[in-house]
């Protein structure tokens, strides 16, 4: 019997999922389509809602308060300088959230891990 190790997965809203296994070949597979009996994908972890304390708590950790400050100073954007003056709660994809992402250039990845950071605290 030969066993399959799974790598790395891609899964894109209306793509094909990638599925690249431990011998270097990648398998795609279309919606509909039926995955092998060794593929079982892992669940993203979920990402929680954090209040003010956390979010400030685990940037200082970070080393991103400050730009995160020169941001919120710099900017023109009502979502960000009112946002980070008057949000008590984040949830990841809030608007705010998104547009200091994208301010400040930060991957999805590392915003995830902010808040992971984050809810622990």
């Amino acid at each position: 019997m030969h066993t399959m190790t799974l790598i790395e997965s891609q899964a894109v809203a209306d793509a094909p999922l990638r599925v690249v296994r431990a011998d270097g070949l990648v398998d795609v597979y279309k919606e509909g389509d039926v995955l092998p009996t060794w593929y079982t994908a892992t669940p993203a972890p979920a990402i929680p809602d954090i209040n003010s304390w956390q979010l400030t708590q685990a940037l200082i950790e970070l080393g991103l308060i400050g730009a995160v400050e020169a941001l919120v100073a710099a900017t023109t954007d009502p979502y960000i300088k009112y946002g980070w003056q008057q949000a008590t709660t984040y949830t990841r994809h809030d608007p705010v959230v998104l547009a200091a992402q994208a301010g400040m250039g930060l991957s999805d990845a590392q915003v995830d891990a902010l808040f992971q950071l984050a809810g622990s605290k």
